[in-house]
């Protein structure tokens, strides 16, 4: 229907099955099927040499092959428009906040209805009864099982004392920087060109990673992960209830847990940061995918690029200027605080270093054993390495006191048992008063104690025994015990058993693999039977893996050595090997 053509101004003229399109505007070319028929009528009936009535039947056959070969297709034409409704770009007139909408007796158009139906999707509920108690009912009820969760399911958690305090303040702190960034980009998107004016695009560079990277470092990845679920929860909602952005939030709080598990030094924090970008990135880029809107590629960059940005330097530089603010706040040792202390540089391991080597390689000897018992039961190990190196540091006070510290002569050897058992039991304290002023970490300065319990010094109480039964006299058992309290926690327990292995083990003359087990069972028997484990949470089969522990760590360091020709240290001269003679020239 050549009139229903030309009516249009422009038409797409798609060619089938090649599928070339042509856009017309002049329609000269183009004839309707009746116009068709009549020329072909007309040129047969003008063919030379035919009867008119031969003529006139070529004319009825031929006119009768003659049919529409263009024919207008309404669903391609709806799906057309529909496109190209969607590819044009929404004209945004923004209101400051307070404007009047509508006036009493004011007439309702078309745009004062799209005015008010813009404002409750931007505030749905907002201003009316039921919107506000839905908001308080569903505020207070992730609040409920937040504080359920931190109170009852993760009950036995010890590492932070006020768990509660801290996802709360961690998801707080998390929220204000998300609406800052959301603020900052409403503020300047009205003045970006397209598509950079779209405020909504940004809200994927919101830094939600640090958070989840705060949860995991000061506590673990677990209570991290069930932190991710209120932070997406509450992000989703401050940015319009979107499920989709709830989810890309989901998503890369998941990822930067991921890239935060291997977390060992302050670089780690950029490596971690690039990943979690990363992984928002793409997130970010698949949930645009997934979203019934359209979306330009100019739009994706965006979007993409603002995770990235968001994730890679925002999550880095946040968590960077938190974590030691959280640290200090909630008193948590994290493994890069731990790291820190490691260092051999520390000024009271310098000193212990020069003024007790002894006790300074006892410790180096109790981290290692430490160490390895706590891998064996799922300790902490890091932990256990770095604070067996400040367990002894109250022996810097008097280091000749010890046996490790001694050479010549035993200062004990004209003191009685009683004053030798007060001068031992003092490191405990003076260790406890100089971890403190050097500024070490809690967890570290209540192991010093606790290494020791209630134990009883075993060798001044049977000297002092002995001296009593000669002069008949009365001795007090707990005047030579140390003053406790014993072991709390599991790690507390592994260095008393490993400080009193280390010490057994070192009096071998011959530490055979065999003699070296019976050593260790042997004390850990006593440890068990004098009470000092009844404290903690270690069960009988942690004590058969760490028992293991301590005799792979020992048979490891006490390995024999083949005599090397002309070092036969231990052997007489005459039964030692001849040393080989240089080579005629060598020098």
């Amino acid at each position: 229907n050549k009139a229903v053509v030309e009516r249009q101004p422009e038409i797409i003229l798609l060619r089938l099955p090649s599928g070339e399109e042509q856009r017309l505007s002049r329609y000269e070319a183009i004839v309707d099927l009746d116009e068709a028929r009549a020329r072909v009528r007309r040129e047969v009936l003008s063919v030379a040499g035919l009867e008119p009535e031969e003529a006139a039947e070529l004319a009825s056959l031929a006119v009768s092959f003659v049919d529409a070969n263009t024919a207008y297709d309404p669903q391609e034409t709806a799906a057309r428009r529909e496109a190209a409704a969607a590819a044009v770009r929404p004209v945004l007139v923004r209101r400051p906040a307070g404007s009047l909408l509508l006036r009493r007796g004011e007439t309702v158009t078309e745009e004062v209805l799209a005015k008010l139906g813009v404002s409750a999707k931007t505030h749905p509920g907002s201003g009316t009864i039921a919107g506000l108690a839905g908001l308080l009912f569903v505020v207070g009820m992730l609040a409920l099982f937040l504080h359920r969760y931190t109170r009852h399911d993760r009950r036995r958690f010890s590492r932070v004392r006020h768990l509660h305090a801290l996802l709360t303040l961690v998801l707080v702190a998390s929220l204000v920087v998300a609406h800052g960034v959301l603020w900052i980009a409403r503020e300047v998107a009205d003045d970006l060109a397209p598509p950079y004016d779209r405020p909504e695009l940004y809200a994927y560079a919101v830094p939600l990673g640090g958070g989840a990277i705060l949860v995991g470092l000061l506590a673990d990845s677990r209570i991290a992960m069930v932190y991710s679920t209120f932070a997406a929860f509450l992000f989703g909602g401050l940015t319009g209830w979107d499920v989709w952005r709830t989810l890309w939030a989901l998503l890369v709080q998941w990822a930067s847990i991921y890239a935060i598990s291997a977390y060992r030094d302050r670089a780690a924090l950029l490596r971690a940061g690039l990943l979690a970008g990363g992984a928002g990135a793409v997130s970010a880029l698949a949930i645009l995918a997934l979203s019934s809107e359209a979306h330009t590629a100019a739009e994706a960059l965006v979007v993409a690029g603002g995770a990235f940005l968001g994730g890679g330097v925002g999550t880095g530089l946040l968590v960077s200027f938190a974590l030691p603010l959280f640290e200090r706040m909630f008193n948590v040792l994290t493994d890069v605080r731990l790291l820190e202390l490691s260092n051999a540089n520390h000024p009271l391991l310098a000193e212990l270093a020069v003024r007790a080597p002894g006790s300074y390689n006892h410790s180096l000897v109790v981290g290692a054993l430490a160490e390895e018992a706590a891998r064996a039961v799922g300790a902490n190990a890091l932990f256990c390495r770095v604070a067996a190196f400040y367990h002894d540091v109250g022996k810097l006070r008097k280091p000749e006191y010890y046996v490790e510290n001694q050479r010549d002569s035993n200062p004990h050897d004209r003191l009685a048992p009683s004053m030798s058992a007060l001068v031992i039991s003092s490191h405990v304290k003076d260790g406890v008063r100089m971890a403190r002023e050097a500024g070490l970490p809690e967890q570290i300065v209540e192991i010093i104690p606790q290494h020791h319990g209630t134990r009883l010094m075993t060798y001044f109480f049977e000297k002092a025994r002995r001296r009593a039964e000669r002069g008949r006299e009365r001795i007090r058992e707990e005047e030579f015990r140390y003053p406790g309290p014993k072991p709390q926690s599991r790690e507390a327990a592994i260095f008393m058993l490993a400080d009193g292995v280390e010490a057994a083990a070192r009096s071998l003359s011959d530490p055979t693999p065999s003699r070296l087990r019976e050593v260790i069972h042997r004390v850990t028997n006593s440890v068990i039977l004098d009470g000092q484990l009844d404290e903690c949470d270690l069960t009988f089969s942690d004590l058969a893996k760490i028992e293991q522990a301590f005799l792979r760590t020992l048979v490891s360091m006490h390995h024999h050595r083949i005599a090397y020709p002309g070092f036969e240290f231990g052997r007489p001269p005459r039964d030692r090997e001849p040393a080989p003679r240089a080579a005629p020239g060598a020098s």
